[in-house]
């Protein structure tokens, strides 16, 4: 799975263009992502990719990064192994990418917009 392009609002992977937030899995994509709260990252918004036990969750967070990930969030991924980075949507695209070329087992989790 590679990320071909992001710009506010939208992302490309494989070619196809998504517009609602995405989480991207190395071999799959789950289309139409909702947070429960809006502006948060909690556990029941990533109880798939903790199923899935990648060694690192990249979270882009908006192009301003407006997504916030609590640490109640990021302890409990802490105490799965599981690493989490949090960048603003454009960096994480780049880093998700470079896990996935370095054969990482990454999952990403985009949030599209602000």
């Amino acid at each position: 799975m590679k990320i071909d392009g992001y710009t506010l609002g939208s992302i490309t992977i494989n070619r196809k263009i998504y517009q609602k937030g995405i989480i991207v899995f190395p071999e799959k994509v789950l289309p139409n992502w909702i947070r429960i709260k809006s502006n948060s990252l909690e556990l029941g918004d990533i109880k798939e990719i903790i199923a899935n036990n990648p060694e690192t969750l990249i979270i882009g967070t908006g192009a301003y990064g407006s997504i916030t990930v609590p640490s109640s969030t990021r302890n409990a991924l802490s105490k799965r192994r599981i690493k989490v980075i949090a960048e603003n949507t454009k960096n994480a695209c780049a880093l998700f990418n470079e896990h996935i070329k370095n054969n990482i087992k990454t999952v990403g989790a985009f949030h599209l917009t602000c």
